[in-house]
């Protein structure tokens, strides 16, 4: 079953989405598997490293997730202006260069300038692909969106499996097989001179800022979502690390990721279905009461089983969420200042995983300060600001929250 046709079809789009936009779908996936290739192993092969350790390669990792998540307030109306096809091509360029350099790290400093451009090159990459596929016709931009949420699942299942397979051959495999393959996409991209992918805005830099920080409705959703995000933090630390516990294996903790993957894929037809019925502010409340609950049963006392159902509904809450905020940003959008918009989503999304992503570590440690139940609550609070703020205030917001 291919990606897009794992989708429902629309009365709309019963041709299906255009070749050039299908290769945009390969091209996420593909990104994807390289991305869990090589991710998963990242903090693990710096912290081995004696001049490095396990702080060294915190700090690292830290300051590859900030710039990946903050940079894009910059390169998103920048990426508007010059182009964001340009924005993919020096994404995918950059970010395996970085992965090349990775097994010739030796120290600290040189760990924390490698996760700088590496973080660069991811927000480099992703402010310019979903500002791309945002800026597509609107009878295609939503079929598009979900795909694209496919196409990651995807790699969320593929890439971990090779990843282990490379590091049982040589552990700096993990590294070069996705950093050939970054290299070897973006000479690809800039080959690529379809219309459909050379979109840029009129507008100058602080036009297509100013654009954003005027549409005030945009910003809450944004807002109210930073707590949801701090509970999404916890896929890429506190789940693995719980799920590696009641198993007694470190091997154990990348089937967290492959399981979203695959809870994931099966979700978006859920999602899509219930978009015909719902708005996406009522998926989007649907999906951080489901986070909520789930995280409020985690815990150390949690066995393997018991984990795969709280991760599976999870992931479930999770695809409701970000399959709504991807669809809701580009309506806003509506086809312009598209890299802006999708920065100030990536943003937000940076903001509550800082958060989060402590939260769930103090919550493992059993000190009694923080609980998963108290970190759970974030989901509700995500849940009532997301309701409190629906109400649309222009004739623009109601067309998108009520959509």
């Amino acid at each position: 079953m291919s990606i897009v046709s794992s989708l429902p079809e629309h009365e709309h789009d019963r041709d299906r989405l255009p070749f050039t936009l299908r290769r945009l779908i390969l091209l996420q996936a593909v990104m994807n598997t390289c991305q869990f290739i090589a991710l998963p192993f990242l903090a693990l092969g710096l912290s081995t490293i004696p001049d490095i350790g396990l702080a060294g390669a915190g700090v690292a990792i830290g300051t590859y997730l900030g710039v990946g998540r903050i940079s894009p307030l910059l390169l998103g109306p920048l990426a508007d202006r010059v182009g964001l096809w340009r924005m993919v091509c020096t994404g995918l360029a950059v970010r395996g260069a970085c992965l090349l350099l990775v097994p010739l790290i030796s120290n600290t400093s040189g760990a924390i300038g490698v996760a700088i451009f590496l973080g660069l090159g991811v927000a480099a990459y992703e402010t310019g692909i979903y500002g791309v596929m945002a800026a597509q016709p609107a009878k295609y931009r939503e079929h598009l969106l979900m795909a694209n949420v496919q196409a990651l699942n995807v790699g969320c299942m593929v890439g971990p499996v090779i990843g282990f397979a490379a590091v049982m051959v040589s552990f700096q495999l993990a590294f070069i097989i996705p950093a050939v393959v970054f290299v070897s996409l973006s000479l690809t991209c800039v080959l690529n001179h379809h219309t459909e992918y050379r979109c840029a805005s009129e507008g100058t830099v602080t036009a297509n800022i100013m654009r954003v920080l005027k549409d005030r409705q945009f910003l809450w959703m944004c807002l109210a979502l930073v707590p949801f995000w701090a509970l999404f933090a916890q896929l890429f630390g506190a789940l693995p690390v719980l799920m590696a516990r009641a198993t007694d294996s470190d091997a154990m903790a990348g089937t967290v990721i492959f399981l979203n993957g695959f809870v994931g894929f099966c979700a978006v037809p859920l999602y899509a279905y219930l978009a015909k019925r719902l708005s996406a502010l009522a998926l989007s409340a649907v999906g951080c009461g489901l986070g909520a609950v789930a995280t409020w049963f985690l815990g150390p006392w949690a066995g393997a089983a018991f984990l795969v159902l709280l991760i599976s509904l999870f992931s479930i809450a999770e695809t409701f969420v970000t399959t709504a905020a991807d669809v809701t940003t580009s309506r806003f959008a509506d086809g312009k200042s598209t890299g802006s918009y999708f920065s100030v989503l990536n943003v937000s999304i940076g903001l509550g995983s800082a958060i989060g992503a402590p939260l769930g570590m103090m919550a493992i440690s059993g000190d009694g300060q923080v609980s998963f139940a108290l970190v759970g609550m974030a989901g509700i609070v995500s849940l009532f600001m997301l309701l409190l703020g629906g109400k649309p205030t222009t004739a623009h917001a109601r067309n998108v929250l009520e959509k």
